[in-house]
């Protein structure tokens, strides 16, 4: 059975003038943000069309920062094995790289930030991404 991930509606992006970032609330169709950098009068285009090739690809780069979360992280401290890391935004500031902001049932007080940055392994390779670093914050 094949699952089929409904597009991301980009006409929903909106201003938040609390946070000063455009942003594509998560939906029962989406579980997770979009947040793009912008002044209020206007959305940062080159940004947004970064945004737009990324996304494309989220669960490629979702996968790689999880990946890397758990080789960082003991896994005796996050039982049972079964519970994963929750991705509930990704975050875009700049046109070359990218963040995504993770949660873990286990840790409900931390909120765990992979950056990602473009890459250039070989000419022509504009949409290769690596773990550029990461951090975890307390909500």
């Amino acid at each position: 059975m094949t699952v089929h991930k409904k597009p991301i509606n980009w006409n929903a992006i909106r201003f938040l003038p609390d946070e000063s970032v455009w942003m594509i609330p998560s939906s029962i169709h989406q579980g997770f943000e979009i947040i793009v950098s912008g002044e209020a009068d206007q959305l940062d285009q080159r940004i947004l069309e970064f945004s737009k090739r990324v996304m494309k690809e989220c669960d490629r780069w979702t996968g790689l920062s999880k990946d890397f979360l758990w080789e960082f992280i003991d896994r005796s401290k996050f039982p049972p094995d079964d519970e994963d890391w929750h991705a509930d935004a990704y975050r875009f500031d700049s046109s070359n790289k990218f963040s995504i902001e993770f949660s873990h049932t286990a840790d409900p007080y931390g909120l765990w930030i992979v950056e990602l940055h473009q890459a250039h392994l070989c000419e022509g390779d504009s949409d290769f991404y690596v773990i550029q670093k990461f951090c975890r914050q307390n909500h």
